[in-house]
């Protein structure tokens, strides 16, 4: 597509941090990363989302999660572990139409995409006065200030008050 971003980025007409390139598949640093590390992967191919994938994009598919193997493997964080996001449409979040990855990894990465996720109103609990914890004591916290900074979270009054929650 012309006006498609990820497609500039693939025929070089935008920069991007390369992290892992073949034939059909070009991973690349986020410039707007949500963990420690964060890495898009896209099909050089345009696909716009998930939902526009064809039986003849299996193969394609399948390279993309070998390569994201590989890519763990190589940034070094296969075994400490790592999530894999795709958005599916504007409402699902995908700013960019074009199928991509997000492979996020580091200290804490879910819980840097749980943050962003709630700064953004994409998740349930920011109108709710409850929420769970998110350092995983499997208790419910008090949500309170969210408009008093960027870290006012519900981990400050989590009522069981043990671990990093207290």
């Amino acid at each position: 597509m012309e006006d498609c971003l990820f497609c500039k980025i693939v025929k070089g007409e935008i920069p991007s941090t390369k992290v892992y390139e073949d034939e059909s598949v070009l991973a690349f640093k986020d410039i707007n990363p949500a963990a420690t590390i964060h890495i898009l992967i896209i099909p050089k191919k345009h696909i716009s989302c998930m939902n526009d994938i064809k039986n003849e994009d299996k193969d394609l598919i399948f390279n993309i999660h070998l390569a994201i193997q590989k890519i763990a493997e190589e940034q070094g964080f296969k075994e400490n572990g790592y999530r894999i996001i795709v958005n599916c449409g504007k409402d699902a979040g995908q700013e960019v139409m074009h199928l991509h990855y997000h492979i996020l990894a580091g200290e804490k990465a879910w819980l840097c995409c749980w943050m962003q996720a709630r700064w953004r109103g994409f998740w349930w609990p920011i109108r709710e006065r409850t929420s769970w914890c998110p350092f995983m004591c499997g208790r419910r916290a008090s949500i309170g200030g969210w408009d008093a900074g960027p870290f006012p979270g519900p981990w400050k009054r989590c009522w069981t008050k043990r671990g990093p929650c207290g």
